[in-house]
């Protein structure tokens, strides 16, 4: 008891501190307190991953592109977005983000790029933006015919 109030601390402390140098040690059974900070790390890596995640589901209906046959293509870029290369290709190589607000706009900045200006295979490589353009325009020639 003298040491605690030498110290300003309560023994329940004390204990503790003297417990977690004993993990630390190896002495005793348990997390060391490196152990502790690497868990506390990926939990919240975990977290912030399963944040990027739902902002990317919301952002990809934000960003849906209108129905018509010509945006189908653009949908389907849409629905195919590889998630886990989203996480790559933005949070980790772009990244750090310091905020949950920093990767939502990173992430909407990177699904406004694979909607509009990403150079899409299947529609002739143009944009899925052109593509809707394209068919849209040549709806109205139709109309004008007709």
């Amino acid at each position: 008891m003298a040491i605690t109030s030498k110290l300003g601390c309560s023994p329940d402390s004390l204990r503790a501190w003297c417990q977690q140098a004993e993990r630390d040690a190896g002495i005793r059974d348990g997390l060391s307190s490196d152990e502790k900070e690497r868990f506390k790390a990926l939990e919240r890596e975990n977290r912030e991953l399963r944040q990027a995640s739902e902002i990317l589901k919301k952002a990809s209906a934000y960003f849906a592109p209108p129905l018509g046959d010509a945006s189908i293509a653009c949908r389907a870029c849409l629905h195919a977005l590889p998630v886990n290369g989203i996480k790559t290709e933005l949070i980790n190589f772009l990244g750090p983000w310091k905020t949950s607000g920093q990767v939502e706009w990173e992430t909407l900045k990177w699904v406004d790029w694979y909607n509009t200006k990403r150079l899409h295979s299947a529609i002739g490589y143009i944009t899925p933006q052109e593509a809707e353009e394209a068919f849209y325009a040549n709806i109205n020639k139709l109309d004008k015919v007709a």
